[in-house]
């Protein structure tokens, strides 16, 4: 059974993560405050939660600000609030840590976690209540912290809808530089190569505009994120290296089948990837539909799966400027696909199922 919430609990901190915990709390019935050292930000976060005031003996507190000043910031809060958990939600564990050790005597008091979500756009202004519905949350517990916090937590980030998960500090910064820290790099330097490439970029697919996604994030927050992880990236660059060298020398011998290897390897990794809400990845049918260029044809389209109980597992979108059609793929589970493409039939929607056509 699960721990009881908290009855108040107090937010440092008003960007995207920050005030989305309040929003989210602040509709479980918990008495929630913010604060924030931008009082524009910190204006608009309490708007939004319609509370003005500070809890002044928070049972849990979170600290959600830049990187370089979670530590300073969560032994503050440790001194602040002599009663209080204090959890963290930096993307960085182990410098952290070890910085709120150094600095604070009640570290037996700090729960640090990483909630994995999040959008390209920052600030309160961007802050959704559900952000964290069905994503993983990873808490870092300390040697010092009481069972009964840390189950605490727990309650609270199940509350939130998330799912949290165990690690140990450096396994949490490992696998984060591969699989958060690095990709975002890898994004960030493709997207920079584009400035050379001219206005043939306008050109580009659906892939490219996939990877370079995250080259929106904040460069302000990057940086940090990379300079506290740095030992972690640098390895990563260095196995990255390698993979582009064994690439490099295929080429230049016109070594296809090794160029074949590194594909089949980069599938097998992608199938390691979790599927929807971070689980087990599935194997979706995926319908190909045609689509008009014309107002409330995508609202038709999921209205008829609506009325046949189609759950919609994954979409894309593919369409041309001044073309007259279009084209939307949508993943269902296998379960549903008869169900599905006898819909669509019956509408007389023009689609492919898994590239077949129908």
């Amino acid at each position: 059974m699960s721990a009881p919430l908290p009855a108040n609990v107090h937010v440092i901190g008003a960007g995207l993560v920050g005030t989305s915990i309040a929003l989210k709390l602040k509709a479980l019935g918990v008495s929630v405050s913010v604060e924030d050292s931008s009082l524009g930000n910190q204006t608009l976060a309490r708007d939004l939660i319609q509370s003005s005031e500070v809890v002044t003996a928070p049972r849990v507190v979170f600290v959600a600000v830049s990187p370089l000043t979670t530590a300073e910031t969560c032994a503050s809060a440790l001194s602040r609030f002599s009663d209080s958990i204090v959890v963290d939600v930096s993307s960085i564990k182990t410098k952290v840590i070890a910085e709120v050790l150094d600095l604070s005597d009640e570290s037996r008091r700090f729960l640090p976690s990483h909630p994995i979500a999040g959008r390209e756009v920052g600030g309160p202004e961007s802050a959704q209540g559900d952000l964290f519905e069905g994503r993983p949350w990873i808490i870092t517990p300390l040697e010092g912290n009481t069972p009964g916090d840390i189950e605490e937590v727990k309650a609270l980030i199940e509350a939130m809808g998330a799912v949290p998960h165990r690690m140990e500090p450096a396994d949490h910064d490992y696998l984060f530089a591969r699989i958060s820290h690095f990709p975002q790099i890898l994004s960030t330097l493709l997207s920079g190569m584009l400035l050379s490439a001219g206005d043939g970029v306008t050109l580009s697919g659906q892939g490219l505009r996939d990877v370079t996604r995250l080259a929106n994030s904040d460069p302000a927050l990057w940086s940090q994120i990379i300079a506290l992880n740095a030992t972690e990236i640098k390895n990563v660059i260095s196995d990255f290296q390698k993979l582009l060298r064994r690439l490099e020398v295929a080429v230049d011998s016109m070594d296809i089948s090794s160029i074949v290897q590194l594909f089949k390897e980069g599938q097998e990794g992608r199938k390691l990837i979790g599927g929807k809400h971070g689980g087990v990845a599935r194997d979706y049918a995926h319908f190909r539909i045609v689509i008009d260029d014309r107002p409330g044809v995508l609202g038709q389209l999921f209205a008829l799966c609506g009325e046949h109980g189609v759950n919609v597992e994954d979409l894309d979108i593919e369409h041309t400027p001044n073309q007259e059609t279009g084209l939307i793929t949508i993943a269902v589970a296998p379960n549903q696909m008869d169900i599905f493409a006898s819909a669509l039939k019956e509408h007389d929607w023009r689609f492919h199922i898994n590239g077949r056509q129908q």
